[in-house]
This record gives structure tokens, C-alpha cells and sequence, in this order.
């Protein structure tokens, strides 16, 4: 909690690097405490779950490119943003 704090709170480019870095290490440590806390047990395959790797892994990599597609589409067609250049130039 005081590394957030800090985050938030500091001004400064040595007190934004030492937030940074305390930041840096809490996350660091809450990682290395979970991987510490868990376990894993190897179970053999039973009939019911025998699905292949890629049936997992296609929703992973799918889902995340057609969000990144659609958002760049929509990012790059907006009609607003080619309008900003000219609203700049209005007001000189």
C-alpha cells in the first residue's frame, strides 16, 4: 500500500524513481510469495478431458488480435481526428 502512495503522491523525478523502483519490488515480492504459496499436482488425462493444446490456446490469441484490429480500425477511422489539425490551425 505505501508503494501505491507513493506513486500517487510524490513529485519529483528522484522521489518518481524511488516510487518506481519500491513498486518494483512489492510487485516482485507479492510474485515471488504467490509462486512460493502454490503447488501443483500432475493427474493423468481422464476420458472426458482430452482436448488438444490449440483448442486451448486459439480463444488466447484470437480474442486479444481482433481487439487490437478493432481497435486500431476504429482509432484510425475517426473522423475527429483528422479534423484536430484543423482546428489547430483555426486558432492561430
Amino acid at each position: 500500500m505505501p508503494a501505491l502512495w507513493c506513486a500517487v503522491a510524490v513529485r519529483g523525478l528522484k522521489a518518481a524513481v524511488g516510487a518506481g523502483a519500491l513498486l518494483g519490488i512489492a510487485v516482485s515480492g507479492m510474485h515471488c510469495t504467490g509462486m512460493a504459496a502454490m503447488s501443483v499436482h500432475a493427474h493423468s488425462l481422464s476420458a472426458l478431458d482430452t482436448r488438444a493444446p490449440i483448442e486451448t490456446l486459439m480463444p488466447i490469441l484470437v480474442v486479444p488480435l481482433l481487439l487490437m484490429l478493432f481497435t486500431g480500425l476504429f482509432v484510425g477511422l475517426d473522423p475527429m481526428a483528422s479534423r484536430v489539425p484543423e482546428r489547430a490551425g483555426q486558432r492561430n
